[in-house]
């Protein structure tokens, strides 16, 4: 794809961009000088046409700076910089995951799943999205790392959806006379949750308790090409997340995923 893209933008002026949806991918090759991505500038796979109204990368920051403080290579504000933003729908690295079957993280995320759906690897709930920048004609990315808190962000689809009704897990019950030792039953959406009544530990004959169900939240990953495995160090969630789009800040560019 580093190939395609730079080959779709060779001889290219600033502004300039270009699609492929092609397959299993989903691409949209920008060129533009460093010092356009600043403040609040972001680039949607929709530029390009494509469907998918939600994929973007977003800076908010000098990328000249953020490149040459990477160690990555040494730019001024007017230098071009290719970036390109995919997806793709499948999977190429899919054998990390072979070895989570039944872990507590693919537990996490199927939790609501149901039938067979709830038992397998850990579950990718977005394609795999690539934000990357290169120099200008250039098929060799820049891997930019370390950036400040609240540089970088990119949103992506999510292909399995989310709950957002945040309320419906939460819960309020009380035990009263004579329930010391019952069992009740939380009646959560996806888990089969109880408390016993315990007077000893809570004092009393009666108390009140609130509780919150499970759910499933959004979980932002990273290909690590050090660790060759997904890795959530660098990212985290943004919270207003929709059923379909969901935000990560991210310290680094690459390869993302959304899980849960």
């Amino acid at each position: 794809l580093s190939l395609t893209s730079a080959a779709q933008l060779y001889g290219a002026y600033d502004g300039v961009g270009y699609d492929l949806n092609i397959g299993d991918v989903d691409m949209y090759s920008y060129r533009t000088a460093a010092d356009t991505l600043l403040d609040d500038a972001s680039v949607a796979l929709s530029l390009g046409g494509s469907s998918d109204t939600a994929t973007a990368a977003y800076f908010n920051a000098n990328v000249s700076d953020l490149i040459t403080a990477s160690g990555e290579s040494s730019l001024v504000s007017s230098d071009l910089l290719d970036l390109r933003i995919n997806t793709l729908s499948t999977n190429i690295y899919g054998a990390a995951l072979e070895g989570t079957y039944g872990s507590p993280a693919a537990v996490a995320s199927r939790l609501d799943q149901t039938g067979s759906a709830l038992n397998g690897k850990t579950l990718m709930r977005s394609q795999l999205t690539d934000v990357e920048l290169s120099l200008q004609d250039s098929a060799d990315p820049m891997v930019i790392r370390s950036m400040p808190a609240g540089m970088f962000q990119v949103t992506l689809a999510a292909t399995v959806a989310f709950n957002t009704t945040f309320k419906a897990f939460d819960r309020t019950f009380s035990c009263g006379v004579g329930m010391d030792g019952s069992v009740i039953d939380l009646n959560c959406p996806i888990t089969s949750d109880t408390h016993t009544c315990d007077f000893a530990t809570y004092g009393g004959e009666t108390y009140y308790f609130a509780y919150t169900c499970p759910y499933v939240e959004p979980t932002c990953l990273y290909w690590d090409e050090t660790t060759m495995d997904f890795e959530g160090d660098d990212c985290t969630l943004v919270s207003n997340y929709t059923t379909d789009a969901v935000t990560c800040e991210c310290s680094r560019t690459g390869t993302f995923m959304l899980s849960g």
